[in-house]
């Protein structure tokens, strides 16, 4: 629950390259890794692999895996509550989600943030509104699909809920490197 190592890098380094880097200097047997899609490559999965540990990473919207979770399978999602602080509040969100694995053990999550797509569905239609290029009445529904959702692809061994809390921390480590850069 605490991190371990941290190393920033050049901003014109390749992310893949980066991580390469560091996780060859600091593989932690049993460690969790929190990715980015930047750092998505068959190459880093089979070093973390070999390392024992485990990983926690987004899948880019142009790869197979996520069109794939996009279509889902028939049936009825499955839903947690998620909560996370907003200055003194407690915002409450019902996210949907489905799990299908693969042979390796490596299991691949939808999720859909119902509250975040709702804000994000709201932005939209305040883009056709206020006619910003690119945002149109017809190119809703496709949009639609996407909003609040996050595909997952991870080797962790915990529920669901706790991946997509997993997950949805690392924001604090972004905005700790905010700071460090600023």
């Amino acid at each position: 629950g605490h991190p371990v190592a941290m190393k920033m890098f050049d901003g014109s380094k390749n992310d893949k390259t980066s991580v390469k880097e560091l996780i060859e200097d600091v593989i932690v047997e049993g460690c969790l890794y929190l990715m980015d899609r930047g750092f998505y490559s068959p190459e880093l999965k089979k070093t973390l692999a070999g390392g024992k540990a485990t990983y926690i990473m987004p899948i880019s919207a142009n790869m197979n895996a996520y069109q794939e979770a996009l279509k889902r399978g028939r049936g009825r999602l499955k839903t947690f509550v998620y909560k996370r602080r907003e200055g003194m509040h407690t915002v409450k969100s019902v996210v949907e989600y489905q799990v299908s694995s693969d042979e390796s053990g490596t299991r691949t999550i939808y999720f859909r943030n119902l509250h975040e797509a709702e804000c994000e569905k709201a932005n939209y239609l305040e883009c056709i509104e206020k006619k910003v290029p690119g945002y149109t009445e017809a190119k809703l529904e496709a949009a639609e699909k996407t909003f609040g959702v996050i595909v997952l692809e991870t080797t962790h061994n915990g529920t669901p809920q706790e991946i997509y809390e997993y997950y949805k921390e690392r924001w604090s480590i972004e905005t700790f490197y905010d700071y460090l850069k600023h």
